[in-house]
């Protein structure tokens, strides 16, 4: 078993600690504007040639992100939010999997998603993150 550590940049508060396993990264109280702009992702104990990457989608002009891995920041802090995000696996024994899920301010929690499919919505700055690894 592989475990994910991970942590977010926000808007008002800067960089977040590290959480694990399906903790929340992120502020989700709905009272602040303190959106996710950047993500950090560290598989620290992948069997292997395990690796994990990811992506996002910000909001403004930027677009995606290209894939990052090892930990390497995506995203952007001038003044631009992660809409959307893309999490992989690379070179993974069958039996793991990473599923993942957001929060937004309009819609609370998304369901849990998995395997590279999108998470979150155009338009959505997300407020909260969580992943993990089975």
């Amino acid at each position: 078993m592989a475990n994910i550590k991970y942590r977010v940049y926000l808007s008002e508060s800067g960089w977040t600690g590290y959480v694990w396993d399906g903790e929340t990264a992120g502020n989700l109280d709905n009272t602040e504007e303190d959106f996710i702009q950047k993500l950090q992702v560290r598989l620290p104990d992948a069997p292997g040639n395990t690796n994990v990457i990811y992506s996002a989608y910000l909001s403004g002009d930027l677009g995606w992100m290209g894939w990052v891995s090892g930990g390497h920041e995506c995203g952007n802090v001038d003044d631009e939010y992660i809409e959307i995000v893309l999490l992989e696996l690379l070179n993974k024994p069958d039996n793991l999997s990473i599923s993942y899920r957001v929060y937004t301010k309009e819609d609370g929690w998304n369901g849990w998603i998995s395997n590279g499919d999108y998470s979150g919505s155009l338009a959505s700055r997300l407020k909260g993150i969580a992943i993990k690894i089975e």
